[in-house]
Protein backbone atom coordinates (compact mmCIF):
# COMPACT_ATOMS: atom_id res chain seq x y z
CA UNK A 1 0.00 0.00 0.00
CA UNK A 2 2.98 2.43 1.01
CA UNK A 3 4.29 2.05 -2.73
CA UNK A 4 1.12 2.87 -4.27
CA UNK A 5 0.92 5.71 -2.27
CA UNK A 6 4.77 6.86 -3.29
CA UNK A 7 3.92 6.27 -7.30
CA UNK A 8 0.81 8.24 -6.99
CA UNK A 9 2.64 11.47 -5.23
CA UNK A 10 5.55 10.74 -7.93
CA UNK A 11 3.16 11.14 -11.02
CA UNK A 12 1.18 14.11 -9.45
CA UNK A 13 4.62 16.33 -9.70
CA UNK A 14 3.70 16.44 -13.53
CA UNK A 15 3.83 19.26 -15.81
CA UNK A 16 2.09 18.72 -19.06
CA UNK A 17 1.43 21.11 -22.18
CA UNK A 18 -1.34 20.20 -24.54
CA UNK A 19 -1.78 21.95 -27.68
CA UNK A 20 -3.99 21.20 -30.84
CA UNK A 21 -6.92 23.17 -33.07
CA UNK A 22 -10.03 23.36 -32.42
CA UNK A 23 -11.91 20.10 -31.82
CA UNK A 24 -8.67 18.16 -31.24
CA UNK A 25 -9.58 17.20 -27.58
CA UNK A 26 -6.93 19.18 -25.46
CA UNK A 27 -9.84 20.01 -22.95
CA UNK A 28 -11.40 16.64 -22.85
CA UNK A 29 -7.81 14.92 -22.16
CA UNK A 30 -6.61 18.05 -19.83
CA UNK A 31 -9.68 17.60 -17.67
CA UNK A 32 -9.15 13.61 -18.42
CA UNK A 33 -5.45 13.83 -16.71
CA UNK A 34 -6.60 16.51 -14.12
CA UNK A 35 -9.30 13.73 -12.81
CA UNK A 36 -6.62 11.09 -12.93
CA UNK A 37 -3.88 12.21 -11.67
CA UNK A 38 -5.32 14.98 -9.36
CA UNK A 39 -3.31 17.95 -11.01
CA UNK A 40 -5.21 21.08 -12.02
CA UNK A 41 -5.49 22.35 -15.58
CA UNK A 42 -5.70 25.43 -16.98
CA UNK A 43 -7.01 26.65 -20.91
CA UNK A 44 -4.95 29.27 -22.04
CA UNK A 45 -7.85 30.86 -23.20
CA UNK A 46 -8.89 31.42 -20.42
CA UNK A 47 -5.58 33.88 -19.62
CA UNK A 48 -6.51 35.68 -22.67
CA UNK A 49 -10.01 36.60 -22.27
CA UNK A 50 -11.80 38.33 -19.58
CA UNK A 51 -14.64 35.68 -19.00
CA UNK A 52 -16.56 38.45 -16.97
CA UNK A 53 -17.40 39.79 -19.90
CA UNK A 54 -20.78 38.32 -21.34
CA UNK A 55 -19.54 39.20 -25.02
CA UNK A 56 -16.21 37.72 -24.62
CA UNK A 57 -14.67 40.24 -26.38
CA UNK A 58 -12.44 42.08 -23.75
CA UNK A 59 -8.62 40.46 -23.52
CA UNK A 60 -6.40 41.11 -20.71
CA UNK A 61 -3.44 42.92 -21.64
CA UNK A 62 -0.69 40.92 -22.24
CA UNK A 63 1.44 41.89 -19.09
CA UNK A 64 -1.65 40.40 -16.84
CA UNK A 65 -1.59 37.08 -19.45
CA UNK A 66 1.79 36.43 -18.96
CA UNK A 67 1.50 37.26 -15.11
CA UNK A 68 -1.02 34.19 -15.15
CA UNK A 69 0.35 32.04 -16.94
CA UNK A 70 3.57 32.69 -14.81
CA UNK A 71 1.93 31.74 -11.97
CA UNK A 72 0.80 28.35 -13.01
CA UNK A 73 4.25 27.52 -14.08
CA UNK A 74 6.18 28.40 -11.17
CA UNK A 75 3.45 25.42 -9.24
CA UNK A 76 4.98 21.68 -9.09
CA UNK A 77 1.83 20.16 -11.20
CA UNK A 78 -0.17 21.63 -14.01
CA UNK A 79 -1.63 20.81 -16.95
CA UNK A 80 -1.84 23.72 -19.92
CA UNK A 81 -4.19 23.11 -22.80
CA UNK A 82 -4.80 25.99 -25.75
CA UNK A 83 -4.07 26.44 -29.14
CA UNK A 84 -1.31 29.11 -28.20
CA UNK A 85 2.36 28.96 -29.04
CA UNK A 86 3.57 32.40 -29.09
CA UNK A 87 3.39 33.69 -26.25
CA UNK A 88 3.33 29.91 -24.16
CA UNK A 89 7.48 29.75 -24.74
CA UNK A 90 7.94 29.49 -20.45
CA UNK A 91 5.62 26.78 -20.35
CA UNK A 92 7.00 24.55 -22.79
CA UNK A 93 10.24 25.06 -21.17
CA UNK A 94 8.92 24.40 -17.98
CA UNK A 95 7.04 21.11 -19.47
CA UNK A 96 7.86 17.69 -18.85
CA UNK A 97 5.65 16.84 -21.28
CA UNK A 98 4.20 18.81 -24.62
CA UNK A 99 1.68 16.75 -26.59
CA UNK A 100 0.56 18.14 -29.74
CA UNK A 101 -2.69 16.65 -30.62
CA UNK A 102 -3.09 16.11 -34.32
CA UNK A 103 -6.13 14.46 -35.28
CA UNK A 104 -7.52 14.93 -39.45
CA UNK A 105 -9.20 18.50 -40.13
CA UNK A 106 -12.55 16.23 -40.52
CA UNK A 107 -12.69 14.91 -37.12
CA UNK A 108 -11.52 18.76 -35.84
CA UNK A 109 -14.38 20.09 -37.66
CA UNK A 110 -16.84 17.46 -36.57
CA UNK A 111 -15.84 17.49 -33.08
CA UNK A 112 -16.05 21.64 -33.49
CA UNK A 113 -19.77 21.53 -35.07
CA UNK A 114 -20.84 18.99 -32.06
CA UNK A 115 -19.67 21.05 -29.70
CA UNK A 116 -21.08 23.89 -31.37
CA UNK A 117 -24.47 22.12 -31.15
CA UNK A 118 -24.20 20.72 -27.61
CA UNK A 119 -23.28 24.29 -25.98
CA UNK A 120 -26.23 25.51 -28.20
CA UNK A 121 -28.92 22.86 -26.60
CA UNK A 122 -27.32 23.49 -23.24
CA UNK A 123 -26.05 19.75 -23.22
CA UNK A 124 -22.19 20.64 -22.50
CA UNK A 125 -20.57 24.06 -20.81
CA UNK A 126 -18.84 26.88 -22.87
CA UNK A 127 -16.31 29.82 -21.97
CA UNK A 128 -17.53 32.17 -24.61
CA UNK A 129 -20.86 33.09 -26.83
CA UNK A 130 -21.20 30.85 -30.08
CA UNK A 131 -23.24 32.06 -33.01
CA UNK A 132 -22.64 31.15 -36.74
CA UNK A 133 -20.49 33.14 -37.17
CA UNK A 134 -18.58 32.18 -34.28
CA UNK A 135 -18.56 28.23 -36.01
CA UNK A 136 -17.45 29.44 -39.65
CA UNK A 137 -14.50 31.06 -37.78
CA UNK A 138 -13.58 28.11 -35.94
CA UNK A 139 -13.47 25.64 -39.10
CA UNK A 140 -11.59 28.60 -40.60
CA UNK A 141 -9.14 28.09 -37.54
CA UNK A 142 -8.83 24.33 -38.31
CA UNK A 143 -8.12 25.20 -42.05
CA UNK A 144 -5.24 27.49 -41.16
CA UNK A 145 -4.29 25.34 -38.65
CA UNK A 146 -3.52 22.27 -40.90
CA UNK A 147 -1.76 25.07 -43.45
CA UNK A 148 0.55 27.35 -41.13
CA UNK A 149 -0.56 27.07 -37.73
CA UNK A 150 0.80 23.56 -37.09
CA UNK A 151 4.40 24.56 -38.40
CA UNK A 152 4.56 27.36 -36.66
CA UNK A 153 3.75 24.82 -33.72
CA UNK A 154 6.57 22.58 -34.21
CA UNK A 155 8.63 25.41 -34.83
CA UNK A 156 8.16 27.17 -31.45
CA UNK A 157 8.24 23.00 -29.90
CA UNK A 158 11.29 22.35 -31.87
CA UNK A 159 14.24 23.00 -28.70
CA UNK A 160 12.09 20.54 -27.05
CA UNK A 161 11.83 18.19 -28.87
CA UNK A 162 12.85 15.05 -26.61
CA UNK A 163 9.85 15.78 -24.62
CA UNK A 164 7.36 16.32 -27.31
CA UNK A 165 4.77 14.15 -28.51
CA UNK A 166 2.92 14.77 -31.72
CA UNK A 167 -0.38 12.25 -31.84
CA UNK A 168 -3.57 11.72 -33.33
CA UNK A 169 -5.52 11.04 -30.43
CA UNK A 170 -6.06 11.14 -26.99
CA UNK A 171 -5.66 7.28 -26.17
CA UNK A 172 -2.08 7.75 -27.53
CA UNK A 173 -1.77 10.52 -24.51
CA UNK A 174 -3.19 7.99 -21.87
CA UNK A 175 -0.44 5.03 -23.33
CA UNK A 176 2.63 7.28 -23.46
CA UNK A 177 1.79 8.46 -19.30
CA UNK A 178 0.99 5.05 -18.52
CA UNK A 179 -2.92 5.88 -17.69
Amino acid sequence: MKWKAVVQEVVRIMRIHIIGGCGSGKTYIAKRLSKELGIEHYQTDNLVWDRSDPNNHIKYPKSIRDELLQNIILQDSWIVEGVHQEWVHSSFAEADYIFIIKPSLFIRNRRTLTRFIKTRLGMEERNYTQDIKNLLVMFRWNRDFERKNIYDILEATSRFAEKRHIVKSNMEILKLLNI
